[in-house]
């Protein structure tokens, strides 16, 4: 009895061309988000905010992609996740990395590729010379909050921080000591389990 390939996964910088599909992510962590109304961009906005040539990049993008060898020997690959960041300066602390989302399908999320999109980011961080890396998350997303944790970041709101709370938002923290470590751990891949190439 033949078993089925466990799946390959591929996390890059985005293309012009991935911006059709950033979009509708965009549109469905709205939805899981519970604001699908706050939506107000589009995939040509995306492309011309981030790859136009009349202005430098308003943001950075990553994807990661599922790639699938079809039974003739061709390659199927669909986009299955993405990240957006920026560079932030603080005039007291330099500059680090802000995370605006990180998103994941659904039938994705037991894969590590999150871990994998926090891992790249990560060695960004670190090519940069950045001393954190921050980002909110919504206070009810608890599996979200308990993987930024195993990672060692550190949660803002509870360490009585005003600036650490906001509209529902807890600021997350991922200092340069941790991310670091992060990038030093050598989890190692099952042999049953997804095959995932960072690039």
């Amino acid at each position: 009895m033949s078993t089925l390939p466990m799946p390959k996964f591929l996390v890059r910088d985005a293309r012009p061309e991935d911006c059709d599909s950033i979009y509708r992510m965009i549109y469905d962590l709205a939805v899981y988000e519970k604001m699908p109304e706050k939506v107000a961009i589009s995939a040509e906005t995306l492309r011309e905010d981030a790859f136009g040539h009349s202005h430098p990049p308003r943001f950075h993008a990553l994807v990661v992609q599922l790639v699938v060898d079809g039974e003739r020997g061709e390659i199927e690959v669909k986009t299955v996740g993405y990240s957006i960041y920026n560079e932030v300066y603080c005039s007291f602390a330099g500059a680090h990395l802000w995370i605006e989302d990180i998103f994941v399908e659904e039938q994705y999320r037991k894969f590590g590729l999150a871990g994998a999109i926090v891992r790249k980011l990560a060695a960004y961080a670190d090519a940069h010379s950045m001393d954190r890396i921050e980002w909110n998350v919504l206070g009810w997303n608890q599996l979200a909050i308990g993987f930024y944790k195993s990672i060692g970041a550190v949660d803002l709101s509870t360490n009585g921080r005003s600036e650490g709370r906001k509209e529902g938002l807890s600021l997350f923290r991922l200092t340069e000591e941790k991310y670091k470590a992060y990038l030093d751990r050598r989890e190692e891949q099952s042999a049953n389990g997804p095959v995932i190439t960072i690039m």
